[in-house]
């Protein structure tokens, strides 16, 4: 063994230690697939911090990247859990918000919130009128959401955690009269109303 292997050698030796103390105990930093996450909810008296990652192409320009986040401490009351999302313009590099997709002034925001309502009332068995509803699905400015092929997918963060991680996919035949023609997802938008007015005939 030369003294350049001996010097790594004893590098190592020194570091493994410092890095088990540096490890911190009960809050172990780990990004899991959702199976995983299973296994690590029946560790609760160590608690952990999990993150659920998928990312997706719908057309070649745009990349989708969904996490959910996913966290509990010992003897909290409940787990804590959050979705973020990221929707990238590969093209411009620009990360698209809601009002980049619609024609201003088309009231798609009140049009996606009026579907999402309803279809978490039905999901929660609410009353669709209730407070509760309206009060979680939060402001447009701040939705988390996920574009796909299908629609968009809203992520609300607001609702109780006793409800548990709530998503409503609002299809683009909803919505596809008030895609803006410059949009990303106009093909999306086209081909929706082709098969509605298909479906018409």
């Amino acid at each position: 063994m030369n003294s350049f292997s001996l010097k790594i050698l004893v590098f190592l030796g020194c570091m493994v230690p410092a890095l088990a103390l540096a490890i911190p105990r009960g809050k172990p930093q780990v990004v899991r697939s959702s199976a995983s996450l299973a296994v690590e909810r029946s560790h609760r008296l160590a608690g952990y911090q999990a993150a659920n990652v998928s990312v997706s192409l719908p057309t070649m320009s745009l990349m989708v990247t969904k996490v959910f986040h996913d966290s509990y401490y010992p003897q909290a009351a409940h787990p804590n859990f959050f979705w973020s999302a990221s929707n990238k313009d590969l093209y411009s590099g620009k990360e698209l918000r809601l009002k980049d997709l619609f024609k201003k002034g088309s009231g798609y925001a009140q049009t996606i919130r009026k579907f999402a309502r309803k279809a978490i009332a039905q999901e929660l068995g609410e009353d669709l009128n209730s407070g509760f509803i309206g009060q979680n699905i939060g402001s447009s400015k701040h939705w988390q959401f996920a574009i796909s092929k299908q629609g968009i997918e809203l992520l609300p963060n607001s609702f109780p955690h006793a409800v548990g991680p709530i998503t409503v996919t609002v299809p683009w035949s909803v919505v596809a009269d008030k895609v803006d023609s410059m949009s990303p997802v106009y093909t999306f938008a086209r081909t929706a109303m082709r098969k509605a007015k298909a479906a018409a005939k």
